[in-house]
């Protein structure tokens, strides 16, 4: 099929899903160094500026290859679709 990118680009997609979440619960537009895991699971990220932000879910929204870059840092292998550069 074909590739599409919603009107008011990929940031509405992330908006539209914290939309109903409580205020807060959901940070947009941070850089992330690396996944924090803790007992076999994702439990957070540390932000480029060092922050660790506590996290029930992990939601990694970029592209293809900073996601893979980012899931090995806990320990995950993606395989993606040969030639995948993401959005």
């Amino acid at each position: 099929g074909d590739t599409v990118v919603p009107a008011r680009g990929m940031g509405a997609l992330a908006e539209r899903l914290a939309a109903p979440l409580p205020a807060g619960a959901v940070r947009t537009g941070a850089g992330v160094r690396r996944v924090c895991v803790a007992d076999g699971r994702a439990c957070g990220v540390e932000t480029d500026a060092g922050e660790t932000v506590r996290a029930e879910h992990v939601v990694l929204a970029t592209e293809a290859p900073g996601i893979a870059a980012l899931a090995a840092t806990a320990g995950v292998t993606l395989d993606g679709p040969a030639g995948a550069l993401g959005c």
